[in-house]
């Protein structure tokens, strides 16, 4: 499945340097990743 960030999320990130954004957005997709299998982060 495909996941697409809203305008609203782009712009609140816009100002970071390329490399915070790049990051942000990897993590952002890792997060979606594991609330998609359900399971519980391990700690």
């Amino acid at each position: 499945m495909k996941y697409d960030f809203k305008t609203s999320f782009t712009r609140s990130i816009k100002k970071l340097p390329a490399k915070n954004k790049e990051e942000i957005k990897q993590l952002a997709f890792r997060i979606i990743d594991l609330i998609s299998t359900g399971k519980h982060p391990s700690k």
